[in-house]
């Protein structure tokens, strides 16, 4: 019903993080990471996930300790054994080529991790090479929308990609250029779920009536998208957080 839905992006891509930026998520990858443990950053589409990989690398507790690479699985079409291996082995001749790789700790953050959607002893056999090539030195971040179900240890620790605190919001707001009238309010009804944020701000900055909105989502379509994102995404199971707007989403389907 959504699929072909084009939204106009307000997100700037944004080089300068807060020295702290999401530090309850970080610190926890750090010390998974200094023990030569992979993680599952585990958050649903919206999250602020991607966001979150863009700041690691260029966190100074990040950078003082760790080296870090990025590889993004949406690059590739077909999510296969043998596309993915190809990317990954690319990648890994790059990363190799450059002086002192894996010469310490490093960390590979593998984003859109959660579009495979088999996870089959192939792909899982591709990173398990790649980590004893570089044994002990070597740690992946692997976002997802729900914790892997696997006994294997090999996945690591799940970590919940938690909502925008107050200092993280204000930079984020600051960066949106958001009225400054609404900036309580959006954070109240988003529960520092960063998507809705974007959304909100983009209602608000349209002199749409935002209180109405807020009140019935599906007056916009942006939103409705985003909120039909987030449900698809829980299949039926509770929220991660609290996020007031999509519980008002949630009710207005019970009741409609």
């Amino acid at each position: 019903m959504f699929k072909n839905i084009k939204m106009k992006s307000s997100l700037p891509y944004f080089l300068d993080f807060p020295k702290d930026f999401q530090k309850q998520i970080v610190d926890q990858i750090i010390t998974c990471v200094s023990k030569s443990e992979n993680v599952q950053l585990v958050g649903l589409k919206g999250s602020g996930k991607s966001l979150l990989f863009r700041a690691i690398p260029n966190l100074s507790c990040i950078v003082s300790k760790f080296d870090t690479y990025n590889i993004d699985l949406s690059l590739i079409s077909e999510k296969t054994p043998k596309a993915i291996s190809e990317l990954l082995l690319n990648k890994l001749t790059e990363w190799e080529s450059k002086e002192n790789s894996f010469k310490r700790k490093t960390i590979i953050l593998v984003d859109s991790f959660e579009n495979i959607e088999d996870l089959n002893p192939l792909i899982v056999n591709i990173f398990n090479g790649i980590s004893n090539r570089h044994r002990d030195f070597l740690s992946f971040v692997f976002s997802v929308e729900r914790p892997i179900e696997s006994n294997d240890r090999y996945w690591g620790k799940a970590i919940l990609c938690l909502p925008l605190n107050k200092t993280d919001y204000d930079w984020f707001w600051k960066g949106l250029g958001g009225n400054i009238k609404f900036k309580k309010r959006i954070l109240d009804v988003s529960g520092g779920y960063m998507a809705i944020i974007k959304r909100l701000v983009e209602i608000a900055n349209s002199n749409m009536n935002i209180e109405e909105i807020i009140a019935n989502p599906r007056l916009n379509p942006h939103l409705l998208y985003q909120l039909e994102l987030m449900k698809e995404g829980l299949k039926g199971k509770e929220n991660y957080f609290d996020v007031p707007i999509y519980n008002t989403f949630i009710s207005g389907i019970v009741t409609n």
